[in-house]
């Protein structure tokens, strides 16, 4: 007998949940790294370019490739699936 944990991971592992989570969570930080990098550049208007640059840079970079990964996940599970 299958407990009810084990069904639960059938059902979200059948409907792709699991996939769309991800995605979504990628989504989400990546959003909120944008809004943080834009109220950054308003808020150190006026001090070193290059400075503000490099933070900004240092933030975005991680987050940006995170995404990209969370995408590929997405789309390697999509293929295997046979969905589209």
């Amino acid at each position: 007998m299958t407990s009810m944990l084990e069904r639960f991971y059938e059902f979200a592992d059948r409907s792709r949940i699991f996939r769309r989570v991800v995605l979504y969570c990628g989504l989400g930080i990546n959003i909120y790294a944008f809004t943080w990098a834009v109220n950054y550049a308003n808020q150190t208007i006026g001090m070193p370019e290059m400075a503000t640059a490099g933070i900004i840079a240092a933030i975005l970079t991680p987050a940006t490739g995170l995404l990209a990964g969370m995408f590929k996940f997405y789309n390697d599970g999509r293929t295997k699936d046979g969905s589209k």
